[in-house]
């Protein structure tokens, strides 16, 4: 087995965007399984804030499949943090493509969708359903939505580079999505979690 790190000590938290992606998909196939979730079904039917503005037609599988029609809508930190920013945030979206025709990655939005789907038919926070659903039971520690409490080996993160600009992504994606506004602040430890930190 190898295990390497670069740039930070081995042990270290770190932010990893859209690797989450897959621990919320996983929590939401356990819902399949249950018996519990209906991917035909309507998103709106789970979360009734996300009806407005002609989105009460997306599917949960749609917006599994990046096919959701909405996949520029903005959601960021500060606005991601809260249940009720988020839903806050939903009813105000507006669908840019037809759901169901456009593939198209929805980077900051369908996932916190499903994220809420999760809270409502778990009747807990998401992080707690997928650690309980999917982390626990693989014998992995928690993943996502680590309580600040629990955070005290998160370390500064060692940046590479420059982030591209709006106007590269927009070249590079066709979309203009400026990654600086969508970086947390780094936060500093409360102590240091490894010696050579100190």
């Amino acid at each position: 087995m190898v295990d390497e790190t670069f740039g930070a000590p081995a042990g270290s938290r770190f932010v990893p965007f859209s690797c989450t992606k897959a621990l919320i998909g996983a929590a939401i196939w356990r819902l399949v399984g249950d018996g519990a979730l209906d991917l035909t079904e309507r998103v709106a039917t789970y979360v009734p804030a996300f009806a407005s503005n002609g989105k009460d037609v997306v599917t949960v599988e749609q917006v599994l499949m990046h096919l959701g029609g909405f996949p520029m809508a903005p959601l960021g930190p500060g606005r991601w943090d809260t249940r009720e920013s988020r839903l806050e945030s939903f009813a105000k979206w507006r669908l840019t493509l037809a759901p169901g025709e456009t593939f198209m990655y929805h980077p900051t939005a369908g996932h916190w969708v499903l994220a809420e789907i999760i809270e409502a038919l778990s009747g807990e926070p998401y992080g707690d359903a997928v650690a309980h659903t999917v982390t626990e039971p693989l014998g992995l520690p928690r993943l996502l939505a680590v309580p600040a409490d629990a955070q005290d080996d998160i370390v500064d993160a060692v940046g590479v580079g420059e982030p591209p600009t709006a106007d590269e992504m927009e070249e590079s994606f066709g979309v203009r999505i400026d990654l600086a506004a969508l970086i947390p602040p780094r936060r500093r430890p409360r102590r240091p979690a490894h010696p050579e930190l100190a």
